[in-house]
């Protein structure tokens, strides 16, 4: 299942084996939240997930509680990564969107996983860096256009 991924392109086929057998594949014959924003990634309850059919939708509530969708996940994407490394609330809500099947790896056996298999170790690094990555980009994308926003308020209070 794995070695269709792109994601998991450069691991050994002993370590694509042994992931596959420590993921808990899961069928959703229906929507379904799989992550909710502000939850905890505290302790063993923390679980990254690989979308393997579907859609995943991720979204955003504001202060105000607007809910903002912040895109739409595909199969091969890995959902609620940065969490499995810190024990801070989660960033987003990830729902399912329809019938999908999800693979669910755990906060202990990926640890465990991490310190006993180093091309695991090594792709899920490169994984945190490119989620990080990706994130600061959008971050600072949503910065410049709130700057610009709020520069284009001002100009029209004051004219």
């Amino acid at each position: 299942m794995l070695d269709q991924l792109r994601l998991f392109a450069g691991l050994r086929p002993d370590d694509l084996s042994l992931l596959e057998r420590l993921m808990v594949v899961e069928e959703h014959a229906r929507p379904v939240t799989l992550l909710r924003q502000g939850d905890q990634a505290d302790g063993g309850s923390s679980a990254v997930y690989l979308l393997l059919e579907g859609q995943v939708e991720v979204t955003c509530s504001s202060p105000s509680g607007e809910q903002t969708v912040r895109k739409v996940v595909t199969p091969g994407a890995l959902l609620g990564l940065v969490a499995l490394f810190d024990d801070g609330p989660r960033s987003a809500t990830c729902t399912t969107l329809g019938p999908s099947r999800t693979a669910r790896l755990d906060r202990r056996t990926l640890k465990l996983l991490l310190r006993t298999h180093r091309g695991v170790h090594a792709r899920f690094q490169l994984l945190l860096a490119q989620q990080l990555a990706s994130d600061i980009r959008r971050l600072d994308e949503r910065f410049r256009t709130a700057l610009k926003t709020g520069q284009a308020l001002a100009e029209a209070s004051m004219g």
